[in-house]
């Protein structure tokens, strides 16, 4: 017998994990499988129906070649397994690497240690620079640390390459803001509100820099708009009733 104790470990593993692949949960946080353990499992008498359903929840971590399917083939894979495996998702060292990073920097930033998960954000915006929703993450942590100008330079990279979400319109509003740009901020809450235009926040947002700029009859506008669409927000109505009262003439203010 060819195989060390190692591999018959691995083996005996695999066949652990094959008893229980119907357990979804489980099979979520498995790793992929690469071709020597398929080719393991195939030499252990697994039935390639059990193999081909590990491949299918788990993936696999190589490129389904022909040479790498006239291995399988040999190994003992029918037709209906290399054609799982031409079919499961291809998840490489980078990827599950990725994957980690971004799980453990939501962990700690839900945690509220948000100077580690920019950490962990960095590291993984080194593997994939041109994901948005890990520039928009990584700004978000950098405003709970109050880091504006990172911030505003992080939701705009996500922007970049997502420019009509919304939300992240607002976020960069909101940092610009916080920066002291208004007219920067001003323009981003307005291009969120022509995104989507029922939201109250963006409205009551817009209302609140422009009232910070002078702008009360603006800031009046908007917040109305924003009390219409949410007439129940305490927020909004004290904001609400504050311009009124900022508007009033000097003598009509008691």
């Amino acid at each position: 017998m060819w195989r060390c104790p190692t591999r018959l470990r691995v083996v005996v593993q695999l066949l652990l994990l094959s008893s229980v692949a119907l357990a979804a949960s489980a099979q979520e946080s498995a790793h992929p499988l690469s071709k020597s353990q398929i080719v393991d499992l195939l030499l252990a008498d697994v039935p390639s129906r059990r193999v081909s359903i590990l491949a299918a929840q788990r993936g696999i971590d190589f490129e389904p070649s022909d040479e790498n399917l006239e291995t399988l083939r040999r190994a003992g894979a029918d037709d209906d397994l290399l054609k799982a495996v031409r079919n499961a998702k291809r998840i490489f060292p980078e990827q599950l690497q990725l994957q980690a990073l971004r799980a453990q920097a939501k962990q700690l930033a839900d945690s509220g240690k948000y100077a580690e998960a920019e950490k962990q954000y960095g590291a993984a915006l080194f593997l994939a620079p041109k994901v948005p929703e890990l520039n928009w993450a990584m700004g978000g942590v950098q405003a709970k640390q109050k880091k504006w100008k990172l911030a505003v330079a992080s939701y705009r990279q996500a922007l970049e390459r997502e420019p009509n979400n919304s939300e992240w319109r607002c976020d960069l509003g909101r940092a610009l803001h916080n920066t002291g740009d208004l007219k920067g901020a001003i323009a981003a809450f307005r291009q969120a509100i022509r995104l989507a235009p029922d939201d109250p926040v963006f409205h009551n947002n817009l209302g609140y820099a422009l009232e910070e700029s002078g702008d009360f009859k603006g800031a009046m506008e908007e917040y109305k708009t924003a009390s219409g669409l949410a007439p129940g927000d305490a927020a909004i109505r004290a904001n609400l009733d504050r311009i009124a009262q900022r508007m009033k003439p000097p003598s009509l203010v008691k």
